[in-house]
């Protein structure tokens, strides 16, 4: 058993209370959380390469927001080896701090990922994190998401490896999803999920995925997951899975959430040069340059060349 302080928030970029306030001059407040000492690691997916510079802010905003160590994990990359990634953005995702695992595409009976919406095509994946077993946890996020605030508690939310009914039932924790007309969905997003690894589990997921009332040609993991665990998940609050469809159909609500705010997803409009996220209407343009302040403040952190238009 550990005893661990939550992290203070070292970027200035990442500590902005609202989309359109500067700085949070507040310091965090100190509290102890107990924790066992099962091995965790938060995890991400790389499945193209353009992708690669959100991987990087990713892992920045998340070593800036939590003690990894003291959460006895690590920052892993799950990364297509089909994407043949170079090799000079392989050692800028290291530097970040992610430990890389270059794998093989997944191949699932009845399926023709050729199917998939382009944008979807190759997240099935993700399932692939299911065999890890060397790990007890694992919090997946997604590539298009920046870690603000401490994420130790997640640890032991119910459905976590410490609870009896997940020793029995294998689930998963996420949060609702959002869409245009409904702030909380009744099914959640795969963005974030608290899951446990097990192979049992995996071979279920596979049998399960290439049957047709299971699995639509078309669809990538988050529809498949819902059906699956359709029962055998616990519902995660929205400040870990901050939806930026929130920001512009429910403003209101954003707003209310961004203080507690643990990640924010950049669902509806990934982060890109302006001429592409930035038209005369932008409804996204005041959190998107929050995600570029947050960008330049990493790439002045590593030092990197600023070859990216974020």
């Amino acid at each position: 058993m550990i005893l661990m302080g939550v992290r203070q928030v070292q970027s200035r970029a990442l500590r902005r209370a609202s989309w359109n306030t500067l700085l949070d001059t507040s310091k965090p407040q100190s509290r102890k959380v107990s924790l066992s000492r099962q091995r965790r690691a938060f995890v991400s997916a790389l499945y193209t390469e353009p992708y690669y510079p959100l991987s990087l802010a990713l892992g920045y905003s998340l070593q800036q927001t939590n003690d990894i160590t003291s959460q006895n994990a690590e920052m892993v990359l799950l990364v297509r080896r089909q994407a043949n990634v170079s090799s000079s953005a392989l050692e800028k995702l290291q530097q970040i701090g992610w430990k890389l695992r270059i794998e093989d595409d997944l191949k699932f009976d009845n399926i023709n990922v050729e199917n998939i919406r382009p944008w979807h095509k190759w997240n099935l994946n993700k399932l692939r994190i299911w065999t890890w077993t060397e790990y007890d946890q694992l919090l997946f996020i997604d590539s298009d998401a920046l870690v603000k605030g401490d994420l130790s508690e997640i640890w032991g939310i119910p459905g976590s490896i410490l609870s009896l009914i997940a020793r029995l039932i294998p689930a998963v924790a996420a949060a609702p999803d959002a869409w245009e007309d409904t702030a909380r969905d009744t099914q959640f997003n795969s963005g974030v999920l608290l899951l446990r690894p097990s192979i049992s589990e995996y071979e279920l997921l596979r049998r399960a995925i290439s049957k047709p009332d299971m699995h639509r040609p078309e669809e990538g993991d988050q529809a498949f997951l819902n059906r699956f665990y359709e029962y055998r998940y616990f519902g995660l609050p929205n400040e870990y899975n901050l939806n930026l469809v929130l920001y512009e159909f429910f403003p209101m609500i954003w707003e209310f959430l961004w203080p507690r705010a643990k990640i924010v997803h950049f669902t509806r409009r990934k982060p890109m040069p302006p001429e592409f996220w930035c038209t005369v209407d932008c409804q996204e343009k005041g959190v998107l340059e929050w995600y570029a302040d947050v960008f330049q403040e990493m790439l002045e952190f590593y030092g990197f060349i600023r070859t990216y238009h974020y």
